[in-house]
């Protein structure tokens, strides 16, 4: 994805493809909430640092959120069989 599809899915806003969040959620279980209802359906995108508005607010330390996010996956969407 570059940088002008980026700000054209946060100007279209939230959808059923598209979350914006401010900021992730405290719990891994509201995180994968959401990973969840994507998978549900044909996919979908979680942007990080962007309020329901669209206006950009950004991150301190991305790579804290894709631990976060990683992490909820794996506690909570992962299921052996």
């Amino acid at each position: 994805m570059d940088i002008e599809e980026l700000f054209e899915l946060i100007e279209r806003g939230e959808g059923l493809h598209l979350d914006l969040k401010e900021e992730l959620p405290i719990s891994n279980e509201e995180i994968a909430k959401d990973l969840v209802c994507f998978a549900n359906t044909d996919g979908g995108r979680i942007i990080v640092g962007v309020s329901d508005s669209g206006e950009i607010q950004g991150i301190h330390d991305p790579d804290k959120v894709v631990r976060r996010i990683c992490e909820a996956d794996r506690r909570c969407c992962f299921q052996q069989m």
